[in-house]
C-alpha cells in the first residue's frame, strides 16, 4: 500500500507580502510518485460580518427563537485578481489553479537543476483553455480557487459548508487548494523519482499571493460581470414553466392571501419557484437575507400589521424545508417575520428576499478588507511501496522561457533563437492595461492581447504561405468601434498549427473554445442579438472570456534555431509582451 505523507514548506508565515515557498523532499527517502504529488495550499477566512445596517430598516423576526446575526454565515469563494491595480472581466472566471505560481523550479541534490520555469502562470494557464473543456474546469473545481456555476447564476465557494436543507446550521471550513506538479513541471508525471539517486530535492514556488481576493457569492451586490445579480433573474428550471426565461425569479416569496375576518402570524415563508432540485435553490441554513414586504387586495388590516409595507428587514434562515408534491421550499426564520391583525376584507401579502452583503467584501483588492488567512502551505507527496528503486535516468521535455516587450500600437516583426533541442515553441501574450479605468478588459496572466493575424518564418523558410487569420477587425460602428466587440477568433489555419504542436507533444487537446469561462452565468444563457447582429457582442458580456496562445512544431536540431515573428493586431496602450516557451528534450 502507497503512503502519503505531508511536508511542511521551509516558510510558515505566507500573506501579500510573504510569497516564497521552499518545499525539500529528503533524500533516500524513497521512491515518489511525482505524478500524484501536489503542493496543499491550506487557507481560510475569519472575522466575516454581515452587514445589517446599509440600506436595511432592522431585524425581521420580531419575536424570540430567531438566529443573531453573529452565526450567520456567508457564501464566500476565492478569486485572482488579473491585473495588479484593478478589477478585470476575468478575475470571476474559473481559471486553472496553476495560475497562482509566478515562477518555479526544481533542483536536485545529486543532479542539479532539473527544471526553472519563469511565467509558469501565463504558460499552463494558457495551456488549460486547450486541454480542459468546461466539463473538465468543473469536475476540478473542488481543489481549484472556486468553483464553476453549471446551470445556476451563482458559483458557491468553499469556504463554508453549506445546509440546503433541514436544522443544522452550515458552518465555516478550511478550504485547500491543490497544485500538482505535473500541472507545473514537465518531471512532475515522472512516476517512480528515487530520492537515493537525486538526494533532496528543493521546489521552490513564487505565489501571487498578493492577488488573491475574496468574493461574495448570493450577496446584494453585484460581484460578477454580468449585469444583474442572481436575485434579478428568473428560474430557467421552472416546473411550471419550462421555456426560457421561466416567470418566477430566485427572489420572489409566494403570495400570501388572507380571508376576511381572519388573521395571521407566521415564522415561515414560502419561495414561489418549483425547485425539481435542490441543487437549483439559492437558500441554505444560517443564511443572512433581506426581506421587502408589501400589502395589497381590498382589505385592510384592523390592528397590528407587522413589517410595515416596503420595508426591508434582515432576518438569518434557521431551517428550510422543500415539499415534494409542490416542488417549492419554506424558510423559516425562528421568530415571527408576518403579523396580523383581524381583517374585513380579501388581504394579500408579497414579499421579496435578496442576499445581505458581507462587510468589507467589496471584488476589489483596493477596497477589501476581508482576505485569505493562509494557515499552511505543504508538499503532500506518494511514496511508492511496490517498487525498491526507480531508473537511473529519466527522459523527459522542459520549457526554457524568453521575454520581449515592444511599443507600438498595431504591430511586431522580431527574430528570437530557440535553443538546442527544441521540438515546440509556444508563444503567450498577456496584456498590462495600465488606463486607470476599471474594470479592464485584460489579463497580464492569460494570453489575451488583441491579435489580428500572425505569421512564423523559422531559419528564413516561412511556415505558411500567407498570415495566419486569428481575430478579425472590428465590424466599424455597427458594433460601437470598440476592440473588445465581438471578439470572435480563430480559422482553420490557426487550429492546424495548434493541432500540430500538441501532436508533436504527445499531447491530446480536449477543447478549441479558446477560452476561460465565467463563474457566474452558466452556459445554458441565451446568447443576445439584436440589431441585425447575433451572438455576444462584447467580451464582457459573453460568458466565454478569451485565452489563446500560438504555437508551432520545430524540427529538431543540436544548433540554435532562427524564429520570426510577425504581429498585427490592436495593442493595449500601444505596447505589448510576449513570452516564447521552447520545449526541449532533457534527462537528468
Amino acid at each position: 500500500m502507497d503512503n502519503v505523507i505531508k511536508l511542511p514548506s521551509q516558510q510558515s508565515l505566507f500573506n501579500k507580502t510573504n510569497r516564497l515557498v521552499d518545499l525539500i523532499i529528503p533524500g533516500s527517502s524513497g521512491v515518489y510518485d511525482l505524478s500524484k504529488t501536489y503542493v496543499s495550499i491550506n487557507m481560510n477566512v475569519s472575522g466575516v460580518a454581515l452587514d445589517t445596517t446599509t440600506g436595511l430598516d432592522g431585524r425581521l423576526p420580531n419575536t424570540g427563537g430567531y438566529v443573531e446575526a453573529a452565526d450567520a454565515v456567508a457564501n464566500l469563494r476565492v478569486a485572482l485578481q488579473h491585473n495588479a491595480t484593478k478589477t478585470t472581466i476575468y478575475d470571476t472566471c474559473a481559471i486553472p489553479v496553476e495560475a497562482l505560481v509566478t515562477n518555479c523550479s526544481m533542483f536536485s541534490a545529486a543532479r542539479g537543476k532539473i527544471e526553472d520555469i519563469r511565467r509558469v502562470d501565463a504558460l499552463r494557464s494558457t495551456m488549460k483553455a486547450y486541454t480542459q473543456d468546461i466539463d473538465d474546469v468543473q469536475d476540478r473545481a473542488l481543489g481549484g480557487l472556486a468553483g464553476m456555476a453549471k446551470t445556476n447564476p451563482w458559483a458557491s465557494g468553499r469556504f463554508a459548508q453549506l445546509v440546503g436543507i433541514g436544522d443544522t446550521p452550515s458552518e465555516y471550513r478550511p478550504h485547500e487548494i491543490r497544485v500538482y506538479l505535473k500541472d507545473l513541471f514537465n518531471i512532475g508525471n515522472a512516476e517512480a523519482w528515487d530520492t537515493s539517486i537525486y538526494g533532496d530535492t528543493r521546489i521552490h514556488l513564487e505565489l501571487k499571493l498578493d492577488r488573491v481576493k475574496v468574493l461574495q457569492t448570493l450577496g446584494l451586490s453585484n460581484q460578477g460581470n454580468a449585469t444583474e445579480t442572481a436575485w434579478d433573474r428568473y428560474y430557467h428550471n421552472q416546473v411550471a414553466a419550462p421555456s426560457q426565461p421561466a416567470n418566477v425569479k430566485y427572489s420572489t416569496a409566494s403570495t400570501v392571501t388572507i380571508a376576511p375576518t381572519t388573521a395571521l402570524s407566521s415564522s415561515t415563508m414560502e419561495m414561489s419557484a418549483q425547485y425539481d432540485s435542490l441543487e437549483d435553490s439559492p437558500f441554505y441554513v444560517s443564511q443572512m437575507v433581506a426581506v421587502t414586504t408589501t400589502y395589497g387586495g381590498a382589505g385592510s388590516a384592523a390592528g397590528t400589521k407587522y413589517p410595515v409595507a416596503a420595508e426591508k428587514r434582515w432576518g438569518v434562515i434557521k431551517s428550510i424545508s422543500w415539499d415534494k408534491t409542490t416542488k417549492r421550499v419554506t424558510l423559516d426564520f425562528g421568530g415571527e417575520i408576518l403579523q396580523i391583525g383581524i381583517i374585513t376584507g380579501v388581504f394579500t401579502v408579497d414579499r421579496e428576499v435578496v442576499g445581505v452583503d458581507a462587510v468589507g467584501v467589496t471584488g476589489d483588492l483596493a477596497t477589501s478588507t476581508v482576505l485569505p488567512v493562509y494557515d499552511s502551505i505543504e508538499l503532500t507527496a506518494l511514496i511508492r511501496s511496490d517498487v525498491d528503486a526507480g531508473p537511473e535516468n529519466i527522459q523527459y521535455t522542459q520549457y526554457l522561457s524568453q521575454t520581449d516587450q515592444w511599443q507600438n500600437p498595431s504591430s511586431l516583426s522580431r527574430t528570437y533563437y530557440l535553443p538546442p533541442q527544441t521540438t515546440n515553441a509556444v508563444i503567450i501574450m498577456p496584456s498590462r492595461d495600465n488606463d486607470g479605468t476599471a474594470p479592464t478588459n485584460f489579463s497580464d496572466i492569460l494570453g489575451c492581447a488583441r491579435l489580428n493575424d500572425y505569421r512564423f518564418t523559422l531559419n528564413g523558410v516561412s511556415v505558411t504561405n500567407r498570415a495566419v487569420p486569428f481575430m478579425p477587425g472590428v465590424a466599424g460602428a455597427a458594433l460601437g468601434g470598440g476592440i473588445d466587440d465581438k471578439c470572435e477568433a480563430g480559422s482553420s489555419l490557426h487550429y492546424s498549427l495548434i493541432s500540430e504542436t500538441f501532436l508533436n507533444m504527445g499531447q491530446r487537446f480536449h477543447s478549441l473554445s479558446e477560452a476561460v469561462y465565467d463563474q457566474d452565468i452558466p452556459m445554458s444563457t441565451q446568447r443576445e442579438s439584436g440589431g441585425g447582429l447575433t451572438g455576444w457582442l462584447s467580451l464582457q458580456a459573453c460568458p466565454e472570456k478569451r485565452v489563446y496562445m500560438i504555437s508551432l512544431p520545430v524540427p529538431i536540431s543540436n544548433d540554435q534555431q532562427q524564429l520570426t515573428i510577425d504581429l498585427n493586431g490592436t495593442f493595449a496602450q500601444s505596447s505589448g509582451e510576449l513570452h516564447i516557451f521552447s520545449e526541449i528534450r532533457s534527462v537528468v
